[in-house]
């Protein structure tokens, strides 16, 4: 763990907490965040009451809340606990109304109607239905329940699998999460109020874990939403996942859950494999209940995974590294230094291990305390050299290390039945090392072979140096105050996001050699080391801050009983203390005379935006509910993009080459000349060594936004039958994006006028793009429909047109800058978005019932079919002179018929670039540039099943249930089914088909003709898994 004085906070708090509940003996009440009812009483003449007293009680908890009515005749009872179901009386002069089996749901206001009456005063039970229109939303999303998730099938115990059953998420054929095609780096995630995403913005998951933070034993509900219109829920600019846990009740729960994969498949796309079989073990344990009955309360969580994965060598599937050509690298390691390379059928290895522990304490009948603790160890194994062209063997994977601590506490207050409060604070720490596989005597290895890929051996150089500290404290109150028929809140939060980053890349040194042969011989090509200048990497860690204030305002007006608005605002503020070291060099550099050298030593301090919301629920008819939504979003600005000036000031991390050009290669077959630390000893730097890569970020860059208007409409028709429709529109404000500095205009090619440049450097400089705003069009619908006999149907499908300014794939900006397929570089225009997926269609079918007797018996089944992501057509290498690094990002121009400012070089192939262009489509574009994205990776699809059945328990309270889960049952079919395969280039989903130059007329020579490979495949998704778990609960 990684602070022990947290559980020792736990612990004092615990004690306290028992204390208190022990010596109030008055009636105590449970209060949570996220729970609201709202209601309306009138008389027989349907005149409002006013004054009305209103009792709240939780059934299973025994917690109570009361309030009374306004002049309009209205309630509203904030802080609620989710779920219920809740018993609530009205009574006034005599009269009482009481309705039971009501339920509060995350993200949305439970509402319900008394009519007062000498005639009425029995007990009035409401039954579900298929959709309870009266459950108002604050924006286009969906809601699941614990009974969803325990029904629905999730090989990876995943959230998203079953979150991607809302239209408008989706999950890509490379497995990034991504709400309506927006960057899967801004989405918020949060957990019992705490923001819980990814504390650097590195993954794709959201995640500030590797696998999900909780084990989904202990969660209670999730809502999804591409846009919350509520003022007090920010922090995000793609969507919201919101998770709530279980929180303990008057009666024992829990559930001790075993799963194992049995068997997996072997035949992606048809095709025998050779890689490791996926394998997964996992232990959990779920528990609540009460420790003092009415007063204190109890949740805890605890689960074991363990796992291998199998990897696809896309060496392999290219043809640009043999198997014999991986076993020849792989002896000449050993022969030669002594080093175990590893191999290429190892599966790659996960762990996780999860702690949640929650307290609820009714400390007053108007005051409840909770108190929460999270902690996540975990690793998994990566290899971030498996490319078309490389293969990296297993010494140079490495591990990323993740471990999360988080203490949250919140205090409920009911000063009066119209003011309540909210206090909540959380801190919160994660520690991200990234280590590698093989053992650290030496640095990275690259040879090339034959076949013209490159073998990759010994510690990845991006792993050398490479650690991430986060610490998030968030402090948080509020107040709600009721006044008629309004409902106001007013919010402050404060966030200190500290961050310490150490990447120090080849700091145990590169080394290349051209061939196996020169590796043997000792004749090294280059060597390239970086490092501090002491040659600890830890003293060129970056250190920043950043935090945020915020404030908001909202008034939930209900204006009528079938009329709701909200209307606020959210105002956030951005605060740095440091800033990135000044780089004079750099700044009094002219070679940059198109975009003029700005200082590096700039940052965010004093940025502000304020985002107005504003949303209309309208109850149409009994059945029908329209909904309106207007505000404007941002936050969850990663760190990641904002840390690289402070590590990358192009000071700190100097280096030095041995290469051929300089002259300076040591004597083939010396100790020098094979990687270790002979080689080392000749390019280790000395104090006071200055230089290094540069990142800086634009002085002007401000806060970028997203404004979101969205339309819906919920129908509840006969049959048991609900749709769902909603339309959205985006547009956003600021894009961010980078671009290389130094670069000056150098004339430009005749054929279609693409800008050419020189002096390029390796100055990578983050940017907001002022001048295009990206936008967006979705429309989604789903139905839904539950039969009489236990049957439940969802229908779903999604239209996504998205516009995207820039990818802003890396987590180097200079990396970002060069992985943007393009036209012109230094003139960014909008494309569709890198993430989109243009239609997602969405199935879910589960049914209950008995078919052994009382026993139950369950099927669950979730699905989906979708189009590819896009990618881009593009030339091989650089063309415009723009540093491209080896990423194939300049877009494609497609000659005219005879076009006469093209020329083909001996040995084109012509015939077969023609029939190419013919069968790919590219002829439609023929006279000009290929624009960015615009085709699309293929369709993908699949579903998986869920059987559970109850077993027979000798009497033994409670119930034992078996289940099998499949994953991709399409491959168990058949093998060439439920492939998942994509247009990847590198990393910047792009295809380049044609090496080519300018020539000092501005004609372009196309010299080679070869198209680059076929779509990566995902073999871990392309295959079929057969999970078994046996649960018991009680």
């Amino acid at each position: 763990m990684i602070y022990t004085n947290k559980l020792m906070k736990i612990l004092t708090f615990t004690v306290f907490a028992i204390f208190i509940s022990s010596i109030n003996t008055s009636d105590l009440s449970a209060e949570q965040t996220t729970g609201v009812i709202r209601g309306s009483v009138i008389d027989e003449s349907g005149n409002p009451v006013s004054g009305a007293s209103v009792q709240i009680i939780h059934t299973p908890s025994g917690s109570k809340s009361s309030t009374s009515t306004g002049n309009s005749g209205a309630f509203y009872s904030r802080g609620l606990r989710l779920g219920g179901p809740f018993k609530i009386t009205v009574t006034k002069s005599g009269l009482s109304n009481t309705k039971t089996n009501i339920f509060t749901k995350l993200g949305s206001e439970a509402g319900v109607s008394f009519t007062l009456s000498s005639n009425n005063i029995e007990e009035i039970v409401v039954t579900a239905k298929s959709a309870n229109l009266d459950s108002l939303g604050v924006g286009p999303g969906s809601v699941f329940d614990a009974e969803d998730i325990s029904t629905l099938p999730s090989i990876d115990r995943d959230i998203k699998d079953i979150a991607k059953l809302d239209p408008f998420v989706t999950v890509d054929n490379s497995g990034r999460l991504s709400f309506a095609g927006g960057m899967p780096r801004l989405i918020g995630f949060i957990i019992d109020g705490v923001s819980a995403n990814d504390s650097y913005g590195l993954s794709s998951n959201s995640y500030p874990t590797n696998r999900m933070p909780l084990s989904m034993d202990v969660i209670d509900q999730v809502s999804v939403k591409v846009a919350n219109f509520d003022a007090e829920l920010g922090e995000a600019s793609s969507g919201n996942i919101v998770l709530t846990t279980k929180a303990g009740t008057n009666d024992f729960h829990g559930s001790f859950t075993i799963e194992s994969t049995q068997i997996a498949g072997d035949e992606p796309f048809g095709k025998k494999s050779d890689n490791a079989d996926p394998d997964t073990e996992l232990f959990s344990i779920a528990l609540n209940g009460p420790i003092i009955k009415d007063k204190l309360f109890f949740s805890f969580g605890y689960e074991k995974y363990e796992a291998t994965d199998p990897i696809q060598m896309q060496a392999f599937q290219s043809g640009s590294v043999t198997r014999a050509e991986a076993d020849a690298v792989i002896k000449a390691a050993k022969d030669v230094i002594g080093y175990d390379a590893g191999s290429y059928t190892k599966g790659l290895m996960e762990e996780d291990e999860k702690t949640f522990l929650r307290l609820d304490a009714n400390i007053t009948d108007t005051q409840t305390l909770t108190l929460e603790y999270i902690h996540v160890d975990g690793y998994t194994e990566s290899a971030y050299w498996n490319r078309s062209w490389g293969l990296p063997l297993s010494s140079d994977w490495y591990t990323i290390n993740k471990e999360y601590e988080t203490i949250k506490f919140e205090l409920n207050s009911d000063w009066s039945d119209n003011f309540s409060t909210k206090i909540m604070y959380s801190d919160t720490d994660v520690m991200n090392p990234n280590t590698p596989v093989g053992a650290t005597t030496i640095g990275e290895v690259g040879i090339k072979v034959p076949s013209g890929g490159t073998v990759f051996f010994g510690p990845d150089q991006y792993r050398h140096a490479n650690e991430i500290q986060t610490n998030r404290k968030q402090f948080e109150v509020a107040g709600y105050y009721n006044i008629g028929n309004h409902a106001v809140t007013l919010g402050y939060k404060s966030i200190e996001n500290d961050m310490f980053n150490m990447f120090s890349r080849n700091s145990l040194g590169e080394y290349d050699y051209n061939s196996i042969e020169d590796f043997i011989a000792g004749n090294l090509k280059e060597l390239d080391y970086r490092n501090a200048d002491t040659n600890m990497p830890r003293d060129a860690a970056g250190r920043f801050n950043m935090d945020y204030t915020i404030i908001y305002l909202q008034d939930t007006w209900n204006i009528n009983s079938d009329l709701t608005a909200r209307i606020g605002f959210r105002y956030e503020e951005i605060g740095q203390d440091t800033t990135p070291e000044y780089n004079p060099f750099w700044y009094n550099w002219t070679g940059d005379t198109y975009i003029p050298a700005p200082r590096n030593d700039v940052n965010l301090d004093g940025e502000d935006i304020i985002m107005p919301r504003f949303s209309l629920d309208w109850q149409a008819e009994d059945n029908v509910l329209v909904t309106f939504g207007y505000g404007e979003f941002s936050g969850n600005l990663p760190p990641v993009w904002f840390g690289g000036p402070y590590i990358d000031s192009g000071l700190n991390l100097p280096g030095n080459k041995l290469r051929a050009k300089s002259n300076n290669l040591p004597t083939p077959g010396t100790p020098e000349s094979y990687p270790g630390d002979a080689a080392l000893a000749l390019v280790r730097n000395e104090i006071g060594d200055t230089g290094g890569y540069t990142a800086m970020m634009d002085k002007d860059f401000g806060i970028p936004s997203i404004t979101k208007i969205s339309l819906g409409l919920v129908a509840d028709l006969e049959s048991n039958i609900t749709v769902r429709a909603n339309i959205i529109h985006m547009e956003e404000e600021d894009p961010v994006g980078a671009i290389i500095g130094g670069c000056d205009p150098k004339g430009t090619a005749l054929a279609d006028n693409r800008p050419l440049y020189g002096g390029c450097s390796y100055v990578g400089y983050l940017t907001t793009f002022k001048n295009i705003q990206p936008e967006t069009n979705v429309f989604g619908i789903s139905m839904e429909k539950y039969f009489d006999n236990g049957l439940f149907l969802y229908l779903g499908y999604a239209h996504t047109d998205r516009e995207m300014a820039h990818m802003m794939t890396s987590s180097i900006i200079f990396s970002s800058a060069v992985r943007m397929p393009i036209f012109d570089h230094l003139t960014p225009v909008n494309s569709r978005s890198h993430y989109e997926i243009e239609h997602s269609f969405d199935y879910a079918l589960t049914w209950k019932g008995n078919i052994f007797g009382n026993l139950e018996t369950s099927i669950g089944l979730n699905g989906f079919r979708q189009s590819g992501n896009p990618y881009s057509y593009t030339f091989r290498g650089d063309l415009s002179g723009y540093r491209t690094d080896g990423e194939n990002i300049e877009l494609l121009y497609v000659p005219s018929i005879d076009d006469p400012n093209v020329i083909y070089s001996d040995g084109f192939d012509t015939d077969a670039f023609e029939q190419f262009l013919q069968d790919s489509g590219l002829s439609a574009y023929r006279g000009s540039a290929v624009p960015r994205n615009s085709f699309n990776s293929p369709w993908a699809g699949t579903f998986d099943l869920r059987i559970a059945q109850e077993l027979p328990f000798g009497g033994v309270p409670g119930k034992a249930t078996f289940y099998l889960d499949i994953e991709n049952v399409l491959n168990l079919i058949n093998s060439d089914w439920g492939g998942f395969q994509n247009y990847v280039g590198s990393t910047s989903n792009s295809r380049g088909i044609v090496e080519a130059e300018v020539d000092d007329q501005g004609r372009y020579v196309y010299k080679t003709f070869k198209v680059d490979g076929e779509p990566t495949q995902n073999v871990g998704k392309s295959v079929y898994q057969i999970k078994v778990g046996l649960k018991y609960q009680f």
